[in-house]
């Protein structure tokens, strides 16, 4: 965002800088929110992760992340299509945990996946349960892989070599 203010800055209007200018805002709130992330997942890790859970409209959060990463990927047009099953739309959840975890998985999705390629966004209720699933045309995680699934910084064998793109 900053490059195109410097590149194109005398040639956008005023609305334009202004929409840039907060998209800058926003995207330095979320580095922001990354490095409080980091700190959360080495309290995880001494087991003083806090839980906060507040009053939460989930199909807004999710419209919202979706937003946010198709906007982080917007020039390989990787469309998420979203589906929310449950009736209710507002839960007591923990805000920042959520995001963590869900923006996570959709980032994920979108730097493995072709471009062009469609990612699955889908939200069900069972059994008083929330069920999140992202799925996508990616590489996949080899089974050898799958019990390091949830090890900090762990890359799979078949994605070592691959060039993430953003």
């Amino acid at each position: 965002m900053a490059q195109i203010l410097e590149a194109y800055g005398d040639w956008l209007t005023p609305k334009k800088k202004t929409d840039v200018l907060q998209q800058l805002r926003r995207n330095v709130n979320k580095m922001n929110d990354l490095l409080d992330d980091i700190l959360a997942l080495g309290q995880k890790d001494l087991d003083r992760l806090q839980f906060n859970p507040e009053l939460l409209d989930l199909p807004e959060f999710c419209h919202s992340l979706i937003e946010e990463v198709q906007s982080i990927f917007s020039k390989h047009h990787q469309p998420i299509n979203f589906d929310y099953q449950p009736t209710a739309t507002e839960f007591n959840l923990d805000r920042r945990l959520l995001n963590y975890v869900l923006l996570n998985l959709l980032t994920n999705a979108c730097k493995y996946s072709p471009s062009h390629s469609t990612i699955d966004f889908k939200v069900e209720l069972q059994a008083k349960e929330l069920i999140f699933m992202v799925s996508d045309r990616g590489m996949g995680i080899p089974l050898e892989d799958l019990s390091q699934l949830f090890d900090l910084f762990y890359r799979a064998s078949n994605a070592k070599n691959y060039q993430v793109r953003a």
